[in-house]
């Protein structure tokens, strides 16, 4: 009885001691919180994205206070919640006139309607990325959008789905630039596009002529025609697809690009 006595008292002093190191700890080591970071994390809209570069709105928060990193940072706020937080701080939000928001853009009109099929049938897992490394997807043309939403599933704000013809569709107004989609998508068919940019072509194929026209019925050919047809720079022609130029694109008048547009063989130009 005198032993368990002695082990009892013994394991109390122990105790003590530990609970009082931990309290001379804890007064030696705290650090204090700026309220403000707090106030800032619950203006953040709370969907840790990452689209600002942080893990999430809290490491968010904190950078915008400790950090000095600006109000803006994060895509997904609207303005006016920017402004507040700014006001919150007492900084200034300095606009760039000439900065352009970036969105996402699909450059595939491949549907299922247009885009041939090889013999094989594609029986795995419903993944863009799984079929993309798994015999290179059921879709004979290797550029194509293989149609099973994996940029749908990154996309924090739900501004991606799908349509009936099996393509994913941006929608431009609640896009945030995160580019995650970018990242997703197997076969980089999905590209940061500037917001006011009026023309398009939806192709992304590599391939020969004779061979792109094989495996879609609205591939780019490499024809070269639209390149001819714009004396701007507009258009330019490798590796046998047409690409925009954004930049010489502004220059033209919209009635110049979409009289380019008609006269595509394949009808993958779209101007807005």
């Amino acid at each position: 009885m005198q032993n368990i006595m002695i082990a009892v008292l013994g394991m109390s002093i122990l105790g003590l001691f530990w609970a009082l190191v931990l309290v001379f700890a804890n007064k030696q080591f705290f650090v204090k919180e700026d309220p403000l970071v707090e106030k800032v994390i619950e203006s953040l809209p709370g969907v840790n994205c990452g689209a600002c570069g942080f893990a999430g709105c809290g490491a968010c928060g904190d950078a915008i206070v400790t950090k000095k990193e600006s109000p803006t940072i994060c895509p997904v706020c609207n303005d006016q919640t920017k402004e507040d937080i700014a006001e919150m701080l007492g900084r200034k939000i300095v606009k760039d006139p000439n900065q352009i928001k970036l969105i996402a853009k699909v450059h595939c009109a491949g549907s299922k309607k247009y885009l041939k099929l090889r013999a094989e049938k594609y029986n795995g897992y419903p993944s863009c990325a799984v079929e993309n490394i798994t015999g290179g997807g059921t879709k004979a043309c290797t550029y194509g959008c293989l149609g099973h939403g994996d940029c749908v599933k990154v996309c924090p704000v739900e501004a991606i789905a799908m349509n009936s013809d099996g393509l994913p569709v941006v929608d431009e107004q609640k896009c945030i630039s995160c580019e995650k989609c970018v990242l997703e998508c197997p076969r980089s068919i999905i590209k940061m596009v500037p917001e006011n940019q009026e023309v398009f072509i939806l192709c992304s194929s590599k391939d020969p002529g004779k061979v792109a026209r094989q495996v879609c019925d609205v591939s780019c050919i490499g024809c070269g025609i639209c390149v001819k047809n714009e004396e701007q720079g507009s258009f330019q022609l490798k590796d046998f697809l047409a690409t925009v130029d954004y930049q010489n694109s502004q220059k033209v008048s919209l009635e110049k690009l979409r009289e380019v547009a008609t006269k595509c063989p394949r009808k993958i130009i779209t101007v807005k």
